[in-house]
């Protein structure tokens, strides 16, 4: 994405940096389908304010209150004192989960390398089914980066996992203010979230069954015969089978299908 664009001065990267409100935002490469392998791209922001790091679509940070919510908060996080909040969005209902804040056990590397004229030093870390190479510099007064990722005596400048499923590279660090507007979530323990995931795969169209949908109107007008729920709920299973790669690895769901 080209050089940082840095937007403030040298002397606000002190500790005074810590009363502000800063962004620092990070392009997101991810693969979810493992057979296709096609890469997604997304801009990421890391909000930093004196109580709470909250990591979300950059996108929402310009959300207005009487915008029309989109409940796709996929990657979502909020650490706030030792508690981390997740996000999820199973069958158009967000859910969170809460959990205290990993200690990442981080291995610093005497490896570094220039990134955008910035040095930067390596530190690998094995945390839930991969291996993450982080590239920190302590330039910044930020002990922190995108996602969950902290506890490096600096800030992250990038961030992939070993198969280069998950990617992240800052790319611009903003001192603003936003108001950031995350719908009402029901939250759930990790046990209870595994079991929605599986009762959404095994019938992911419940809702509109539930409707007793007889016929729809095209947009001429005419009647339409109801869907194929048979087919569209196995061409939907699959594409839930395919794209089965969270990036906490460990974590996915173990969906029987054949």
């Amino acid at each position: 994405m080209g050089k940082f664009k840095l937007l403030f001065f040298i002397f606000l990267l002190s500790q005074l940096l810590f009363s502000q409100n800063t962004e620092i935002k990070y392009e997101m490469t991810y693969i979810s389908d493992t057979i296709q392998k096609e890469s997604i791209s997304k801009i990421m922001s890391l909000y930093i304010t004196p109580s709470k790091k909250i990591f979300i679509d950059s996108e929402k940070l310009s959300q207005k209150d009487n915008e029309e919510i989109s409940l796709d908060y996929d990657y979502t996080t909020i650490r706030q004192e030792n508690k981390l909040t997740k996000f999820y969005l199973i069958d158009s209902e967000l859910f969170s989960t809460e959990e205290k804040i990993p200690s990442f056990d981080w291995k610093i590397s005497n490896e570094t390398k220039m990134i955008d004229n910035i040095k930067c030093q390596l530190a690998t870390l094995n945390y839930k089914g991969r291996i993450w190479n982080a590239w920190f510099t302590p330039k910044y007064s930020f002990f922190s980066g995108p996602y969950i990722f902290d506890n490096l005596p600096g800030l992250i400048i990038e961030i992939s996992d070993s198969k280069n499923h998950y990617n992240f590279k800052l790319i611009e660090i903003n001192q603003k203010k936003y108001n950031i507007i995350i719908p009402k979530s029901l939250t759930v323990d990790s046990n209870s979230l595994k079991k929605l995931y599986l009762n959404y795969f095994e019938n992911p169209f419940r809702k509109l069954k539930e409707k007793g949908i007889l016929y729809s109107i095209d947009e001429n007008g005419n009647k339409v015969s109801p869907p194929n729920f048979d087919l569209m709920v196995k061409s939907r299973q699959q594409y839930i089978f395919n794209n089965n790669n969270p990036i906490e690895l460990s974590d996915a769901v173990k969906y029987n299908y054949r």
